[in-house]
């Protein structure tokens, strides 16, 4: 059976109600990814869990799965920028609640986190959110140094997605005391 991403779950269920044992049947569906759904960058991080069940005979299995989740052009940029400027990325962690004075639809947010960089030693280290929209991508950072933290934002639009622009933000922004 093959459906589509419009088709409502119960129909799903109701085509599967009776398969044969060792039979295998495949459809097709979307997965609508907000804006604001966790990027796959850094060691280990699959961004985005769905979870995907089945119930036999009244027991029911499930498992999450992981939906690769690649930066939009904007965001591409900041994260080439950060790894041109000799920043790798350490890790990156889902905190609860909203960035603040942000408008935002998902009760979380990702920080991404980057070692520290030869090139800026005065930058311990780093980490990122992009709160992203249909319009545009803000950006907000935080950096600690030996004397205590920094931080900041920007915003880009998805039109401004030059690499070297971005660049000379992102160097702008760090590099201000």
């Amino acid at each position: 059976m093959e459906g589509t991403g419009d088709q409502p779950a119960d129909e799903l269920v109701l085509a599967f109600q009776y398969l044969v044992p060792n039979t295998a049947r495949e459809w097709e569906f979307a997965l609508a990814v907000p804006f604001e759904a966790p990027l796959s960058v850094g060691p280990g991080n699959a961004g985005a869990l769905v979870d995907a069940g089945i119930e036999i005979d009244g027991h029911s299995h499930s498992a999450q799965q992981a939906v690769w989740v690649d930066p939009v052009p904007a965001q591409a940029a900041v994260l080439a920028s950060l790894s041109g400027l000799g920043f790798d990325v350490r890790g990156t962690r889902i905190e609860p609640g909203w960035l603040r004075g942000m408008q935002q639809d998902l009760p979380f947010h990702q920080v991404i986190e980057f070692a520290e960089s030869a090139r800026l030693p005065a930058l311990t280290a780093v980490e990122i959110s992009f709160l992203t929209g249909e319009d545009g991508v803000e950006v907000t950072w935080q950096a600690r140094t030996d004397g205590g933290k920094r931080s900041g934002g920007f915003y880009l639009d998805h039109t401004e997605a030059d690499e070297d622009e971005v660049a000379a933000v992102v160097a702008a922004e760090l590099a201000a005391d």
